[in-house]
């Protein structure tokens, strides 16, 4: 897949519009001590007035470095070094037809693995089965993981600049790496396609000169799996003239026994004409994943994270710069060691995470 060429095309889309109000680019780093993950993104904003259009073209380039560790008892198992490399795009289009109402379209593609935990997993079922070759059912196939979405929508202002109504529909086409098993029968290899589909609802209500809050309910189904029923509640705080409060809690549910919530809060201050700083704290529980394409035995226990971090941001005529550094906790519910060939991927670990971003107004 030419992902270059897909950059190209929107950009010059974008161009087409003759405006170009903003370009976002930055990166990010997310450090433990057996894995690293590294994202470079970038954004373009456009608008064409006269017809009513607004949009961007993001693109995402990540990497992975995974220190495969196996357990003792895994015969299998060869300890090694794994890099991965997976690009994203997406785009996004506005439309207003009126004061009130604008539709909403939008379309994404990515190519190669989007988490750890997944490579990790395709390496393991790799070491495991690829020796094999063909049984009498299955056969091991290296995974090619990649994805499609399409999501349309409209947003309603109805009352105005102080209180809207979103609807979006979403649908997704996952090619996955899936798991293995082997029985007398000979292997036999998971579901490696899935398709699914996400409604979302949300408000946003501009409630006093200070406060601005955001309500937004979601349900997601994916293939052979029941509901996820989710939600978020948000609220901004103009504490004062130089400082910003946002607080946000949210959770959702999946039969037959999934349940997560979590809570974030960032406090923003001004420092200068220019120069700001902000604090931010985050708290995340589940009760485990629900697995969709990997085996039942690589389902991964309840995890409990916590984050806290802060930086500095800088303000010009047309350009901005923010800088974030973050430590990061990650701690599951604690598994059989004697039977659990995945103890390695769901260790506690701690991360070290690092962001900096660039906004220019053109």
């Amino acid at each position: 897949m030419n992902w270059r060429r897909w950059v190209v095309v929107g950009m010059m889309a974008s161009v087409a519009g003759r405006a170009v109000p903003r370009l976002d680019l930055g990166v990010e780093a997310v450090v433990s001590d057996d894995v690293q993950l590294w994202q470079a993104a970038g954004n373009w904003r456009w608008e064409q007035p006269v017809k009513g259009l607004t949009g961007d073209v993001s693109v995402a380039s990540n990497h992975f470095v995974l220190d495969y560790t196996p357990v003792s008892f895994d015969f299998r198992g060869e300890a090694l070094t794994r890099r991965e490399h997976s690009e994203a795009l997406q785009t996004n289009l506005r439309w207003r037809t009126s004061e009130s109402w604008e539709w909403l379209v939008s379309a994404g593609a990515s190519q190669g693995f989007t988490n750890y935990r997944s490579l990790w997993l395709a390496e393991y079922f790799r070491q495991q089965f690829e020796p094999l070759g063909q049984t009498t059912m299955d056969r091991y196939e290296d995974p090619d993981p990649r994805s499609l979405s399409a999501g349309a929508g409209a947003r309603w202002e109805y009352v105005r600049a102080s209180g809207f109504l979103q609807a979006v529909v979403t649908a997704l086409r996952d090619q996955v790496a899936p798991g293995y098993e082997i029985d007398f029968d000979g292997l036999r290899r998971g579901r490696d396609r899935l398709n699914g589909v996400t409604l979302s609802v949300s408000t946003e209500n501009v409630l006093s000169p200070r406060l601005r809050s955001k309500v937004e309910l979601r349900a997601s189904r994916v293939s052979d799996r029941e509901w996820r029923l989710g939600g978020e509640a948000a609220l901004n705080v103009a504490a004062g003239e130089n400082l910003v409060v946002r607080l946000a809690v949210g959770g959702a549910t999946e039969d037959p026994q999934f349940h997560a919530t979590y809570a974030t809060a960032l406090v923003d201050w001004s420092l200068t004409e220019r120069w700001g700083g902000f604090v931010q704290g985050r708290y995340y529980q589940d009760t485990g994943k629900i697995e969709d394409a990997l085996l039942f035995t690589s389902a991964a226990p309840g995890l409990h994270s916590r984050q806290v971090g802060g930086g500095l941001r800088w303000r010009g005529e047309r350009s901005s710069v923010r800088i974030q550094l973050a430590s990061l906790s990650s701690d599951h519910d604690p598994t059989n060691p004697r039977l659990d060939f995945f103890q390695h991927l769901y260790r506690d670990r701690h991360w070290n995470v690092f962001q900096v971003s660039f906004t220019r107004d053109l």
